[in-house]
């Protein structure tokens, strides 16, 4: 059986949770009848699969939840240094020393 693999990519200016992701994914699951109709003769035994990317910041959203101003951030951060440069981390366990959010490795430095 061959596999083809076809990315959509939603752009928007507003930041998404996860639950607002889950209806755009439901919008995409629900209108691939109309992609198999219109197909149909390609399609022809075909299965489409519907999928998406979860990033290391969904998960982290879905363990703590949605963070708020004064919860969980990377401004909180006792390793976060804006100081030293373009949001660079001080933790010597992390391999890339530019802050990208939320981490594994994230201490509240209000504590």
């Amino acid at each position: 059986m061959n596999k083809y693999t076809f990315n959509i990519i939603v752009e928007t200016d507003k930041v998404l949770n996860n639950k607002e992701k889950g209806e755009i994914m439901e919008a995409i699951k629900i209108n691939t009848g109309r992609i198999q109709k219109t197909a149909g003769y390609v399609l022809d035994g075909a299965t489409l699969r519907i999928t998406r990317e979860v990033t290391p910041n969904d998960v982290m959203e879905s363990l703590r939840g949605t963070p708020t101003k004064d919860s969980v951030s990377r401004d909180n951060c006792w390793y976060y240094d804006e100081a030293q440069g373009r949001h660079h981390c001080t933790n010597d366990l992390v391999k890339c020393i530019k802050c990208e959010g939320v981490c594994n490795y994230y201490r509240d430095k209000r504590e």
